[in-house]
């Protein structure tokens, strides 16, 4: 058996809370759903946990997911079908769970839930690979928020995430494959003005950036403080 890991697995295990590639998330000083935002919060944790794990595990086992090598190794593909499994695991029940919150609220905007309740809830989404309907009702919703309830970021990523899903050219240049290129990019030479639109960093930058956090995120446990 030969696994090549997928390019958007990359993308997904770097979007963690607060430092998600550009993502800033503030805590509110207050916000109209208290619960409710700190439930989205825990929901997050759950996944960052595992996604912080996950690549401890794949640095610890020899594994990298940045130069779209095969992997053949039996142990390898053991360690990968078994943390994949388990963060499938987690995401799913986040997303249903997100599914019920979207019934009873209406999309989780910043007054409701405060930008780091927003954010969390873009994460699963984000990470909702698995029900692509799921994540284009989602965007859906999120576009028609009032202004200043959903970032221009979150809806740029969430776009590229279901443009790449369904195998078409993203817009806006987050979701990068093997050794941090960017899958392929509509009118890429006009990518970073639509990422200034949007108060994102240039795609150059946004890159290094990624190289950055990949190689602090994926060192095996006891190298973390070299």
């Amino acid at each position: 058996m030969v696994t090549r890991l997928g390019p958007g697995v990359l993308i997904a295990l770097l979007c963690f809370h607060g430092t998600a590639l550009g993502q800033e998330a503030i805590s509110p000083a207050g916000v109209g759903n208290e619960s409710l935002r700190k439930e989205l919060l825990s929901l997050e944790q759950s996944e960052q946990d595992a996604r912080k794990e996950m690549l401890a595990n794949f640095g610890e086992a020899g594994i990298s997911m940045t130069d779209g090598k095969p992997i053949k190794d039996p142990k390898m593909l053991e360690i990968i079908k078994t943390e994949t499994e388990k963060l499938t695991r987690i995401d799913v029940s986040n997303q249903q769970r997100l599914k019920e919150i979207l019934k009873a609220h209406g999309w989780p905007g910043k007054s409701n839930v405060g930008d780091d309740g927003a954010h969390s809830a873009w994460i699963i989404v984000q990470h909702a690979d698995n029900d692509r309907v799921f994540q284009k009702e989602c965007l859906s919703l999120m576009e028609k928020m009032p202004k200043g309830e959903v970032t221009g970021k979150s809806i740029a990523y969430l776009t590229d995430r279901i443009l790449v899903g369904e195998k078409k050219p993203q817009r806006f240049g987050t979701q990068l494959g093997p050794n941090f290129v960017p899958l392929p990019i509509e009118e890429e030479e006009s990518v970073d003005s639509r990422r200034a639109e949007l108060g994102m960093q240039p795609l150059s930058e946004y890159i290094e950036y990624a190289r950055a956090e990949y190689a602090k995120l994926a060192k095996p446990a006891g190298d973390k403080g070299k």
